[in-house]
C-alpha cells in the first residue's frame, strides 16, 4: 500500500488528486468511482488500464500499461507526461480503499437526487462486492 492518499478533500464536486510528482483537481464531469473501480477490474482482467478524470478546463489519463509502468498524461496548457514510479498494484489498490472505504462520501460527491443516490450506491457496492469476492 501508499503511505498517502491519493484522492483528498472530496468537496463540492471536486477533490485534489496526487500521485508522484503529479497533481491535479478532478471534477465530478465524470463519474469517478465507477472509472476507478473499472480500471481496476479491466488491469485485474487485461494487466493493464487507462482511468480518465476531467478538470472542466483540462483533463488527464492515470494510463497502467503493466505492473511497474505507470503514466499520467495530462492537456492544460499543452500535454504533460509523467512518469510515475510506483508499483501498479499498490496505486489500484489505494484508489480502490479509498473509494470503498468512503463510499458514501462518493455518493453524496456527485450530482443525484436521493432516488438516484440510492441505485448509484448499491451499484458501486454491488461492483466492490464483486471485487472483494475475486481477490479472496
Amino acid at each position: 500500500m501508499l503511505n498517502e492518499s491519493i484522492l483528498t478533500n472530496l468537496r463540492a464536486g471536486w477533490c485534489d488528486f496526487s500521485l508522484g510528482n503529479f497533481k491535479g483537481r478532478i471534477s465530478y464531469i465524470r463519474d469517478v468511482p465507477s472509472d476507478i473501480i473499472n480500471g481496476y477490474m479491466d488491469y485485474v482482467k487485461a494487466g493493464h488500464c487507462v482511468i480518465e478524470f476531467d478538470e472542466e478546463t483540462s483533463w488527464f489519463s492515470l494510463v497502467i500499461c503493466n505492473e511497474s509502468e505507470i503514466y499520467i498524461i495530462a492537456h492544460r496548457d499543452g500535454l504533460e507526461f509523467y512518469s510515475i514510479d510506483l508499483n501498479a498494484h499498490d496505486v489500484l489498490d489505494e484508489l480502490f480503499t479509498e473509494i470503498e472505504e468512503n463510499l458514501e462520501d462518493w455518493v453524496n460527491w456527485g450530482i443525484y437526487s436521493y432516488d438516484e443516490k440510492d441505485i448509484y450506491r448499491d451499484e458501486l457496492q454491488n461492483k466492490i462486492n464483486n471485487i472483494n469476492t475475486e481477490r479472496n
